[in-house]
């Protein structure tokens, strides 16, 4: 049987080396497990892999205006970003580092952070997600547009070899792009950290971890899908990391975006519950499987509660917040139903 394909899939992913190798690391990790067809099962000729010097300012221009011709408005795009980003006051203005960047250079190695939007405002998919893994990666989503001035005034104001703050800060103003959606791997005063014996940064081992399946617990569904993405890198980094890190997101969809295929393993063969036949199961009596009743009771009461609190919203944030949060909850309430049913057959309550 042939093997099945995410047909309409389609990647940029860039990590752009020089000083940050483990950049590299990542974007071909990302790489990987997407075209991979037991993993996430895209089309190898819908992703564009630039690394190194193929992910200097002309590779990352050329690479998405590549990207804008052969995808459309159902198409999914996946845009990955490993690497630094920058800021110059004169202009307040941000920028991308790509592959070859010199400072002094701004015209030739530098990516502003309007070019890059003006690229993905090119892009006809209403399904277009933007994975950001840089230091102060928040920072992308709060640029200003360069004011204009002369190159004189701009030369008395700061000179460009002594201007560069925060040169890793990645920046941009991404909010006004029609079908966007954005994660980055931690908030503008943060750092993205790569913790020791990893080859890859944190956010990207736990995005590779979300596309490979690891974060599903049911495999009722083909698809890896936004929101398990979302609570997955949500809990899973700043659980890991000593220093505070917790990814951002800006969310624009109509419906819960498919990332991926999920691992083809459980597609095809999805794993059942476990029954668990543990001692201490064995001996639980009838009292204690009430108890466990009861707190599933608990557990929807705050699902109900939740949603009443939802409809009180009318900020888009604080509704997408309130959202994972059900998603959480009913999560634990699923559990606790498998751990129900799995004493019940056990003690046979009733």
């Amino acid at each position: 049987m042939a093997t099945e394909i995410f047909e309409n899939g389609h990647a940029l992913v860039i990590g752009v080396g020089d000083d940050l190798p483990v950049t590299v690391n990542d974007a071909t990790a990302i790489n990987n497990v997407l075209a991979d067809p037991a993993m996430s099962g895209y089309d190898p000729k819908n992703i564009t892999l630039l690394v190194n010097e193929a992910a200097d300012r002309n590779g990352i221009l050329k690479g998405f205006d590549d990207l804008i011709a052969k995808t459309d408005e159902e198409s999914t795009v996946f845009i990955f970003y490993s690497g630094h980003g920058g800021y110059y006051k004169p202009w307040d203005q941000y920028y991308l580092v790509p592959n070859g960047f010199k400072p002094d250079d701004h015209e030739s190695t530098w990516l502003s952070a309007q070019e890059f939007q003006e690229k993905l405002n090119g892009l006809q998919s209403k399904k277009t997600i933007l994975f950001l893994d840089c230091c102060h990666a928040q920072g992308m989503t709060k640029s200003k547009r360069a004011p204009v001035i002369s190159e004189e005034a701009a030369e008395e104001e700061n000179d460009p070899k002594t201007s560069l703050e925060k040169a890793d800060e990645l920046a941009g103003k991404f909010d006004d792009v029609s079908g966007l959606s954005y994660v980055s791997s931690c908030r503008s005063n943060q750092k993205s950290y790569i913790l020791g014996g990893d080859n890859n940064s944190l956010f990207t081992k736990c995005l590779v971890e979300v596309l490979q399946g690891k974060h599903k617990t049911t495999f009722d569904d083909p698809y890896v899908r936004m929101t398990e993405a979302l609570q997955y890198l949500w809990r899973e980094v700043p659980k890991r990391c000593k220093e505070p890190q917790m990814p951002t997101v800006k969310i624009e969809m109509d419906a819960d975006l498919i990332l991926s295929l999920a691992p083809q393993t459980l597609r095809k063969s999805p794993t059942p519950i476990k029954v668990e036949t543990d001692d201490f199961l064995i001996e639980m009596s009838k009292e204690e499987l009430g108890q466990l009743k009861e707190l599933f009771k608990t557990q929807s009461d705050l699902v109900n509660q939740l949603r009443k609190e939802k409809m009180k919203f009318i900020d888009g944030t604080s509704i997408f917040k309130t959202e994972l949060q059900i998603l959480d909850a009913q999560m634990e309430r699923q559990e606790l139903m498998k751990k129900i049913k799995n004493l019940m057959a056990q003690v046979g309550g009733g």
